[in-house]
């Protein structure tokens, strides 16, 4: 057998660039046929479908996305993130659905700092759709000079234009009704002067929708129409939910700025209606009855609310049996009035010994600060969807 023929360097030279070639071919066939990351998170889409915007959800805003009042109704914390859980489909194509909660009841006091944070932590999430419902609201209002309300308009806006995804963002509407309401303190929770003028607010919304005009992403929720039906008495219809016109009381809380319960459940219709229409993404996509909506919110805190009554009756109990007590000291001494002002408590609460300093500070008086409620519905969004939630500045 004859010995085997050494390559010539040409040859040598040929093999290596076939090898190289196979290796090339075999790492671009891996790569197409490796799933995107982004399908991987639940956001991505398989060729020829469009992307479910209801993946990730982030919801930025003022009071009313942070849910302001609503535990007076339900016992139990709520945000408009939760709602928004509570329309969605269980589950997406891609995994779970996760709402990140980003509402901020403090918001008012410093839009710009805390609008950015929001939009910053938002884009932490990687969200595919970020509702903003009322991100914009104090942009526009609060104690400004008119002109200034329209410059601080454009730092919410460069705010939302970081947003890499298709953004829910709500117009400012006409909020006098609520100079007509009462707040915690009986008191409304917005002055004539923090209400922009009829012409400035038309130049905001003019300007709000002029830059959404030019993004494709934008889609802009028409609240100014909401209130101003609520408002002039006017009937309510969204995605065949219908409210006659004396709606106002049902919808909004006594203060006339935030809604109630099912008020919130109308508005998070309303923003989703706007997205469903503008994408044309389909009726199946959301759950539209506004009561079905309510009614998961109360399922998903009845655990809380449990706990806060169990709470409110041991509460009641420990005053009773102190009312009892005190009874039976003021008959043992004879009818002699005891170190408190009465032998009996009242129902609601306990009474100060006489002589003895109040602990109740001026700062519980305060509008906005005694209503501030601990930021637990955002811990218990993010825990529910499995996004990463950092604590930011309230």
């Amino acid at each position: 057998m004859s010995p085997p023929r050494a390559r010539l360097p040409g040859e040598r030279r040929a093999s290596a660039a076939a090898v190289a070639l196979a290796v090339l071919v075999v790492l671009v066939v891996l790569v197409a046929l490796a799933p995107r990351s982004g399908a991987a998170a639940g956001g991505g889409a398989r060729q020829g479908e469009r992307p479910d915007p209801f993946a990730r959800v982030a919801v930025v805003g003022a009071s009313v996305s942070a849910g302001f009042g609503l535990r007076a109704e339900l016992k139990a914390a709520a945000s408009l993130a939760d709602f928004v859980q509570c329309a969605l489909p269980e589950a997406s194509p891609g995994g779970p659905r996760a709402v990140l909660d980003l509402g901020q009841e403090l918001f008012f006091t410093r839009p710009t700092r805390l609008g950015s944070d929001a939009v910053a932590r938002a884009r932490e999430a990687d969200p595919t759709l970020v509702v903003a419902l009322d991100f914009l609201f104090w942009y526009g209002y609060g104690d400004l000079r008119e002109d200034a309300r329209l410059e601080r308009l454009e730092d919410g806006l460069r705010a939302l234009e970081a947003l890499p995804c298709p953004v829910l963002v709500g117009d400012l509407p006409d909020m006098t009704i609520a100079l007509e309401g009462a707040g915690p303190f009986g008191q409304p929770m917005i002055r004539p002067a923090q209400i922009p003028r009829p012409e400035t607010l038309t130049l905001l919304n003019a300007r709000l929708r002029a830059w959404a005009a030019g993004r494709e992403s934008v889609v802009v929720v028409p609240l100014c129409d909401y209130v101003a039906r609520l408002a002039s008495g006017r009937e309510v219809r969204l995605r065949g939910n219908e409210w006659p016109p004396d709606a106002v009381a049902r919808l909004t809380q006594a203060d006339r700025l935030h809604p109630t319960v099912e008020g919130t459940a109308a508005l998070t219709v309303l923003a989703l209606d706007a997205l469903v229409t503008a994408r044309e993404l389909g009726d199946d996509a959301v759950r539209w009855e506004v009561a079905g909506i309510v009614e998961r919110i109360r399922a998903a805190t009845a655990a809380e609310r449990r706990a806060s009554e169990e709470k409110e009756r041991a509460r009641e109990e420990r005053l009773r049996k102190l009312r009892e007590r005190r009874r039976e000291e003021s008959e043992g001494e004879g009818g002699a009035p005891s170190r408190w002002s009465s032998s009996r408590l009242p129902a609601g609460g306990s009474q100060v010994p006489r002589g003895s300093s109040s602990s109740i500070s001026s700062h519980s008086k305060a509008p906005f600060l005694s209503g501030v409620r601990r930021s637990g519905s955002s811990a218990r969004a993010a825990e529910r969807s499995g996004l990463p939630l950092r604590s930011a500045s309230r």
